[in-house]
């Protein structure tokens, strides 16, 4: 790590709570992205009919 880095991390560590937050959401949202590309084929379903007894 560069020193002008430590500096600024240790003088602000939030700075830290920051980024991994938006790690986490950019992670979540190219999950998505991939869930939705490639999401599995509807399968056509027949309706249920129930015997009233």
């Amino acid at each position: 790590m560069n020193i002008s880095i430590r500096k600024t991390i240790s003088a602000r560590p939030w700075l830290l709570v920051v980024a991994a937050f938006v790690l986490l959401v950019t992670m979540w949202t190219g999950l998505i992205v991939v869930a939705v590309r490639h999401a599995p084929q509807s399968v056509p379903l027949s309706p249920v009919v129930h015997d009233q007894h």
